[in-house]
Order: structure tokens, then sequence, then C-alpha cells
């Protein structure tokens, strides 16, 4: 059984004030899509570290260093994986096929 660090979610939902972790995905989006870079580059950070660490069958530490350490791969990696999920693309890929 694979089981991911105790710690993992806690850290992707620290960037969004707890007001807001009823609804994790529009709360990046929003960041994401934003105005504020300091905030857009965390968030971005925080989602791609997460994913890297949950889509895969085996923790990579690699693709964790990978988000962790390039802000410009983790800014575009957040920024359209969150576009996909707000708009509902991955739910019309499941459908088609």
């Amino acid at each position: 059984m694979v089981s991911l660090p105790q710690d993992a979610f806690e850290e992707f939902k620290k960037p969004i004030p707890e007001l807001e972790h009823h609804d994790l995905l529009s709360a990046y989006h929003r960041r994401l899509i934003g105005n504020n870079e300091e905030e857009k580059l965390k968030c971005a950070i925080a989602w791609s570290i997460w994913e890297m660490t949950t889509s895969r069958l085996r923790i990579d530490p690699d693709y964790i260093k990978r988000a962790a350490d390039d802000d410009a791969f983790s800014l575009a990696f957040a920024r359209i994986e969150s576009h996909y999920f707000v708009n509902g693309w991955f739910e019309m890929f499941e459908r088609t096929f």
C-alpha cells in the first residue's frame, strides 16, 4: 500500500486561508490567475508539490524537488492544470471515453 506523507495535504492547504478550505480548487485558481505575483508563485509551488506527491504510485523526490525549485515550471504546471479542473475538461474527457 502506498501512503502519502502525513503533512502533504496540510502543506497543500497552507497558502489558502482557512475560510476558503471548503473549495480549494476555486481558491487556488483565483490566486493562480490573479495579479499578486508573490501569492501566485506561492500557490503554484504548493499546488505543484502536491501534484508531484500524489500523482504517482511511488513518490519521486526528483519530481517534488523540481516543483519546489523551478518557479517557471510550477507556475505553468499549476495554472494549466487548475484551468482544466475549473473548466471541467477532465470530466469531459472521462465522459468521452
